[in-house]
């Protein structure tokens, strides 16, 4: 999304699509055309051969990349093969999406001011880490729960962050500051292009 120009500057954007070959069992045929048609996908195929269906579908390739094959396999009790080759670029109304992490972090009370003088030095290090885009801290007074907001490019950055506080022990060290369970929520907000 950094990447991206300016949305004023944009004509349009093409989004590449596959068709995909699905091989089921007749019993899961139901759930695996209501997954791919929640995937914004146009059946192009159905045809049977004994108790097995065989789909065609054209499906955007971003709506397949991330989980399809896991709930596919799910949805038919791992029964359902899957075979997809690149089809064609369509041009599509698309949104520029980015990472909302939000961070809700129980402090004891007696820890909050060292917690605060900890933060102030890592958060330096997450401003400047790759993906970024923007990581603000709010904290109510006179309660010990403190807000991380933060904001990336990629989930696969904030992910390898994530992974790289844990190997450099911010999360050890954090720990002993905590006062409850730290609750991480993930957003992904959207803007149209």
């Amino acid at each position: 999304p950094a990447d991206m120009p300016d949305p004023s500057l944009i004509n349009y954007i093409e989004e590449p699509w596959i068709k995909a070959t699905i091989l089921v069992p007749d019993e899961y045929l139901g759930a695996v055309l209501k997954l791919c048609e929640d995937r914004r996908g146009n059946q192009v195929e159905l045809t049977y051969a004994g108790t097995r269906a065989m789909v065609v579908y054209d499906l955007p390739l971003n709506e397949v990349v991330f989980d399809f094959y896991d709930r596919l396999k799910s949805i038919s009790s791992g029964y359902a093969s899957f075979d997809w080759q690149m089809d064609i670029y369509k041009q599509e109304k698309l949104v520029k999406m980015s990472v909302l992490v939000n961070l809700e972090i129980p402090v004891k009370e007696d820890k909050l001011e060292e917690f605060f003088d900890y933060m102030r030095e890592v958060l330096v290090d997450t401003r400047a880490y790759e993906g970024c885009i923007s990581l603000n801290t709010y904290h109510e007074v006179g309660t010990s729960t403190v807000l991380l907001i933060e904001e990336w490019e990629k989930m696969e950055n904030q992910e390898s962050y994530m992974n790289w506080r844990v190997e450099t022990g911010l999360v050890d060290v954090l720990s002993g500051f905590l006062d409850g369970d730290l609750v991480v929520k993930k957003y992904l907000p959207r803007v149209d292009i």
